[in-house]
């Protein structure tokens, strides 16, 4: 779905064994992008899994239980994002590079990222990637087994909101930590 100017939602949708140059799953908008038990795994294109872009406008991004895992060329999920970023019960395993890398530091104003129930372990680079200018609040992660860091936030580039750890979060057994 590539240039749309309307609000994106998807749900009930599995891609599997995807081939090609591009990601499995590539969603480019303007508006709002919701995706609802959305299974994206074992592709072997150029780009990865799901690739979330709507940096043309500053619609919200909320994602709920749903999973990218297991992609040889790239990045599980992808969220490049002028809104707030939700994600719940998502799970980014065994990725050739990133499990999710979520973006939306860009933002005129501050953003907040919130992700409950998130499990991604086991990628060849980061498990958990997060740039954002506003709050981080993660609740019950796990990031085990990861080739980077397990999770990386980083909210510092322009904004001066907290990053808060809620519930059970592990993160264990990553090359460089955390």
């Amino acid at each position: 779905i590539l240039n749309w100017q309307n609000d994106v939602i998807i749900s009930d949708v599995e891609i599997t064994y995807a081939t090609g140059a591009s990601n499995a799953l590539s969603v480019t908008t303007s508006k709002k992008v919701s995706l609802t038990r959305v299974r994206v795994h074992n592709s072997v294109t150029g780009g990865g899994g799901a690739n979330i872009n709507n940096t043309a406008g500053d619609g919200n991004v909320s994602i709920t239980d749903s999973e990218f895992s297991d992609h040889s060329n790239g990045t599980g999920l992808y969220i490049g994002s002028n809104g707030s970023i939700t994600l719940k019960n998502v799970s980014a395993v065994g990725n050739d590079i990133d499990g999710a890398y979520i973006d939306n530091a860009g933002a005129a104003k501050a953003k907040d990222v919130k992700i409950t129930d998130g499990t991604f372990d086991h990628n060849n680079s980061d498990g958990l990637r997060i740039y954002s200018r506003g709050e981080v609040n993660l609740k019950d992660i796990t990031a085990v087994g990861n080739g980077d860091y397990g999770m990386l936030a980083n909210n510092s580039i322009m904004g001066t909101d907290d990053v808060i750890l809620k519930g059970t979060n592990i993160f264990s057994e990553n090359t460089n930590g955390g």
